[in-house]
């Protein structure tokens, strides 16, 4: 596989990457050598409902199929699960602005001359073709959000427990759920749950498409245990 990525860390060569990744970023001891179980050992859920369907473009549901129809003639089982409506309702766009300007702040709180967004703003602009070609709408909306950090707090609190019972309802009877791309990640992002995303599908126009996996909390090694499997046996693109 070309590249993987998991919600601990950034792009990675392939799975076993973002372990090392996650293991340096984190205090845990569990290793990948700490789990054995076999694809088959595990139910998949391919999150397959109207809400989501609703951020599909052309072939996604060809491309979900062929990935359940590799699974399936690898013997392992698989389903198809519908996520609670109201967790597709989570917009977590403050939060993210909120935090794109916090964290820009604490980067450079230490510096003698810290940088804030409105300063990489307004860099961009000295050359946006080149710097921002796409735009610098949400940098924009970034610096200039006027919420708090208590107000932020209680959105994140709120939208983490509406994420975290849809998707324990999910979990009740898939140990890993299955979507395309970033489709499913308000879900994953709000509840804290590892995701993994691992590329090996394309469009007919050759654009690369990667599958999502999801776990529950604290199985983010397993998870990663599993991405390696998938990854080893290689999703045939048809």
């Amino acid at each position: 596989m070309a590249e993987a990525h998991d919600t601990a860390g950034p792009m990675a060569r392939n799975v076993k990457d973002c372990f090392y990744l996650f293991q340096a970023m984190t205090t845990i001891t569990e290793t990948l050598d700490h789990h054995t179980r076999a694809l088959t050992d595990y139910q998949f859920g391919f999150i397959n409902d109207a809400k989501i369907k609703e951020a599909y473009r052309d072939e996604d549901d060809t491309l979900l199929a062929h990935v359940q129809d590799d699974l399936i003639q690898r013997d392992v089982a698989v389903q198809d699960i519908a996520i609670d409506p109201s967790a597709y309702r989570i917009d977590i766009t403050d939060v993210l602005e909120y935090q794109f300007n916090e964290g820009v702040r604490n980067f450079f709180k230490d510096e003698k001359e810290p940088l804030t967004l409105r300063d990489i703003y307004q860099f961009n602009q000295t050359d946006a073709a080149n710097y921002a070609p796409y735009g610098q709408d949400l940098i924009k909306q970034a610096m200039e959000t006027k919420l708090t950090k208590e107000t932020v707090d209680q959105m994140v609190s709120t939208h983490q427990k509406i994420a975290i019972k849809a998707l324990d309802q999910a979990f009740q009877t898939v140990d890993v759920l299955v979507t395309l791309s970033n489709y499913a990640t308000t879900l994953y992002a709000a509840s804290g749950y590892p995701a993994l995303t691992i590329p090996g599908l394309k469009r007919k126009s050759g654009e690369p498409v990667g599958v999502t996996f999801i776990m529950k909390a604290n199985q983010d090694v397993e998870l990663l245990h599993v991405g390696q499997q998938i990854e080893k046996n290689r999703l045939r693109i048809k």
